[in-house]
């Protein structure tokens, strides 16, 4: 006779060990599973919920002679959209040359006052944004360069209620800014709304 045929308790206790063993085995990958499982769950409810993130509401549109109908974006009741934008190095007029520090980007805009009563805007009410968040406010030669070549730069701008006026910023900015943005203010007293950089065709 075999001494492990003559020991039925010692194949019960290996018997044993090798379900524990299995039990353990199998209550660890269950728990692997469940990190896994809630590492997937957040991740998916994570891009669910970017792509539930809307652009603004550009709810602003004008029709502007020679482009089409643009769109922008009402803030306290003064619409803004942008319907042109051009980069140069200098800027001509009848008696001088101006010239950028950087490049001049010159953003041609519509604004229509839809408050109340009359609002001032100004060159001082618009900026550019790059991609590495840099603010650059417009160009004050740049301004006077324009005026002088006889083009509207919104200069201390009055606009009465249902009025809408067009007119050209120049920004002097450094020639490899990316610009992603313009910032402007509704009036001098408005709250702050922001552009991406770009003509937005309106359907």
């Amino acid at each position: 006779m075999n001494s492990s045929d003559a020991n039925p308790k010692s194949k019960m206790s290996k018997s044993k060990q090798g379900c524990f063993g299995c039990l353990g085995l199998i209550v660890i990958l269950i728990v692997i599973g469940a990190i896994f499982g809630n590492s997937g769950s957040d991740s998916s409810k994570q891009a669910s919920k970017q792509q539930q993130v809307k652009e603004p509401e550009y709810n602003y549109t004008c029709d502007v002679q020679g482009v089409g109908k643009v769109k922008g974006l009402f803030v306290s009741d003064v619409g803004v959209a942008i319907f042109e934008t051009k980069d140069v190095d200098s800027i001509d007029s009848s008696f001088s040359t101006t010239k950028a520090q950087g490049i001049f980007k010159i953003v041609s805009v519509v604004v229509s006052n839809n408050q109340k009563d009359a609002i001032t805007m100004d060159g001082n009410s618009f900026k550019l944004i790059d991609d590495k968040g840099r603010e650059f406010s417009y160009s004050v030669h740049g301004s006077t360069a324009l005026q002088m070549k006889g083009r509207n730069t919104l200069f201390l701008e009055q606009i009465n209620p249902g009025n809408t006026v067009s007119g050209v910023i120049p920004f002097d900015v450094p020639k490899d800014a990316n610009i992603v943005k313009m910032v402007f203010t509704g009036g001098f007293s408005g709250k702050k709304g922001e552009l991406p950089y770009k003509i937005m065709k309106a359907e």
